[in-house]
């Protein structure tokens, strides 16, 4: 499943408040769907412009069309990315299995979240 193109208008006081906002609904969206079905993730892409920041842009439609750019650069961002990886990681008819190197810290914590999500 695919959704993009959200927009969220909130007040705040200090613009730090929106970051902790998109952290927070990353956070309890990912929740929602470890608690339903356990085996997907939700990737969250958030990108925050505040009005008093624009220069021209003080409607909404001229701050929809810098938040379209953006999520164009972001798009092509990872494209770029993934044209980076050999075609035997990428293919869907028998993958290559594509191995990482996990520090000892990031083991540890991998290990003691797979535990605590099988009690």
């Amino acid at each position: 499943m695919n959704g993009d193109h959200f927009v969220v208008l909130l007040p705040y006081d200090k613009k730090q408040d929106l970051t902790a906002y998109c952290d927070a609904l990353l956070r309890a969206l990912n929740g929602y769907a470890r608690s339903q079905a356990g085996s997907y993730h939700i990737e969250l892409r958030t990108g925050i412009c505040c009005a008093e920041d624009g220069d021209a842009a003080t409607g909404i439609n001229d701050l929809l069309d810098r938040a379209n750019i953006a999520l164009k650069a972001i798009k092509a961002y990872c494209m770029a990315q993934v044209d980076n990886l050999w075609e035997e990681v990428t293919r869907f008819e028998n993958p290559h299995t594509y191995y990482v190197d996990l520090s000892q810290k990031l083991w540890d914590e991998k290990n003691r979240l797979l535990s605590e999500r099988a009690t």
